[in-house]
């Protein structure tokens, strides 16, 4: 992944001799590639945002693909001089301003608009709590005016619009700044602090962002400045930014991803994409299959507490090991009552096709077979009663096949089924007597399991009353824990609390208490973290929500207000 070697700047063009001769005032917005001259726009008065905030703030016409919104507003420092680094995958890179001006460079593919400062502040200050915005970021480029533009525009910011209601975030330049600069801005209201280091290792920094492409960065102030912000911003509230696809291995990634773990730092990756106009936009991006692998270990390492010493690694450096202790999470043997496609033994009562399993028996033995021995914990998807009889009977043969020293941790594993919906009598005890774990979803009968519901729609009364036998599960002691399905149900745990606790059938309901202990240790359990989830105890991760009301006290779970949520010991809502 070597970059093109930057072509000679014509003098006529260099540091924005263009825009300067001209000299022409902005007036408001300023739309990139509009086919009019570029105004001389300067920061703190003018800043640049992505297409998609000034969309949302109304900037620009338009809407956003799949979604109504964007929720970071992305600030980014601007002067007719550009950014003066010359990194190679960067759209802002200096050594475009051969081609083009400053305020017309794509970046992350996408034109950046300008518009004045104290414009996008009025708006926003105007919707107060109801803007669509969570956060705002100050970008900072490579420029002598950034460091002090910056915090003007974190003070113009500020005075406006509390902290509390719209937190800031800065996207660091760490080539011109100093620890008396990190120290300032948090004084000033930043609430967290971020490094785009982007590169992976020391040689390619150098390659792409420091003298190989003359540029002025360098590994080690980049580290300087990070460590600062570790100082004065704390734990928790310093990041950096990867960038996967410019010439590192998998173990580079995740090896820094858990160094920055370990500083208390976080780590966001991207994904490498030849941005026309640079110096490496000649260069393939990575696979798909190696970029969706990397973002899942990265998600294991920081939010889930696996280790990088977990992993396994080839002699190129390749991920070829998650070393996860579970396989199958979904793997569906039937699908589900909606669509008239979960596998039953009788038919529809609304006529339905009749449907079938997705495996053979034969297929199921063998995965179930191969995963116990590989010590691994099977999850496999099942909601009508022939779906479930195919897992238990399978499970059944498995278990007989077995040896004693390879039943010996069978209990243990928990071997999991998700859903267990359509089940009787019959099909619960030879679960409980094989050990097997149950995920269930209490919301799914507050949705369908009343009468003319989606269940007796589909199956008839006698069928849908025998739904989700939550109280049937609980006394005969298997393993049961609780989820959402979500996006198929609300996320909200308080709406599955409440839904074990008025089922359909009274006398499949469960205490508070119990539908609290199901939806909290009984889930960590049915994931083998339980040493580490579930409860509040020491030693265990911080993870818990506060509300107005003592949810085991409260007569009804209904307007129940949060006033705080903590993750990982970090306070990331606060009424």
């Amino acid at each position: 992944m070597t970059p093109r070697p930057p072509a000679p700047v014509p003098a006529e063009r260099r540091n924005g001799a263009l825009v300067k001769d001209r000299a022409l005032a902005p007036l408001g917005v300023y739309l990139p590639s509009a086919r009019q001259l570029t105004p001389a726009m300067r920061s703190p008065h003018y800043v640049q945002m992505s297409t998609a905030a000034a969309i949302t703030l109304g900037l620009v016409a338009g809407r956003l693909f799949r979604c109504g919104c964007t929720r970071c507003l992305n600030v980014l420092l601007t002067y007719p001089e550009g950014c003066r680094a010359n990194c190679a995958y960067c759209g802002l890179a200096r050594h475009r301003e051969a081609e083009r001006n400053y305020a017309d460079r794509n970046f992350i593919r996408v034109d950046w608009p300008a518009a004045p400062l104290d414009l996008v502040i009025e708006k926003i200050a105007q919707q107060g709590r109801a803007s669509p915005f969570h956060r705002m970021c100050i970008s900072m480029i490579t420029h002598p005016c950034s460091d002090d533009d910056t915090k003007t525009v974190l003070r113009a910011w500020t005075a406006r619009i509390p902290k509390e209601v719209i937190p800031v975030s800065i996207l660091s330049n760490p080539t011109t700044m100093t620890h008396r600069d990190v120290e300032e801005l948090h004084a000033l209201g930043a609430e967290t602090f971020t490094v785009a280091l982007d590169a992976c290792t020391p040689e390619i920094f150098e390659r792409t962002r420091g003298r190989g492409v003359q540029s002025p960065h360098s590994w080690p102030k980049y580290w300087e400045i990070f460590h600062a912000a570790r100082d004065v911003f704390g734990p928790g509230r310093i990041g950096m930014h990867l960038i996967v696809g410019l010439g590192e291995t998998d173990r580079d990634v995740l090896t820094l991803c858990q160094q920055l773990l370990d500083l208390g730092g976080h780590s966001h990756l991207f994904c490498f994409f030849p941005e026309r106009g640079t110096l490496m936009d000649h260069l393939p991006a990575p696979p798909r299959a190696r970029w969706r692998r990397l973002q899942l270990a990265r998600w294991l390492i920081e939010y889930d507490g696996h280790r990088l010493e977990a992993c396994g690694f080839d002699a190129a450096g390749r991920l070829m090991d998650l070393g996860l202790p579970r396989v199958g999470g979904d793997l569906p043997v039937d699908g589900s009552i909606g669509a008239r496609t979960a596998w039953v033994s009788e038919p529809y009562a609304d006529g339905a096709p009749d449907p079938s399993g997705y495996y053979e028996d034969d297929e199921l033995a063998q995965f179930f077979h191969d995963g116990h021995l590989a010590g691994l914990q099977v999850g496999v998807h099942a909601i009508g009663d022939a779906g479930i009889e195919q897992v238990v009977r399978t499970w059944e043969r498995v278990y007989q096949a077995l040896d004693s020293r390879q039943r010996r941790h069978f209990r243990a594993r928990r071997h999991r089924i998700e859903h267990f919906e359509m089940v009787g009598v019959d099909l619960v005890e030879r679960a409980a007597m094989l050990g097997l774990a149950i995920s269930v979803q209490p919301t799914f009968d507050a949705l369908w399991g009343f009468p003319g519901g989606l269940y007796e729609q589909g199956l008839g009364e006698d069928r849908a009353w025998a739904m989700n036998p939550f109280g049937d599960l609980r006394r005969r002691g298997l393993e049961i824990g609780a989820g959402s399905d979500s996006p198929i149900t609300i996320l909200d745990p308080l709406v599955g609390v409440e839904a074990f606790t008025s089922h359909h059938d009274p006398a499949q309901r469960l205490t508070r208490a119990e539908a609290v202990w199901v939806s909290t240790l009984g889930g960590a359990r049915l994931a083998h973290q339980e040493d580490k989830k579930g409860s509040l105890e020491p030693g265990k991760h911080a993870d818990f929500a506060v509300y107005d009301v003592d949810p085991l006290e409260a007569e009804t779970l209904d307007g129940l207000v949060p006033v705080m949520t903590v993750s990982l010991g970090r306070d990331v809502f606060a009424a």
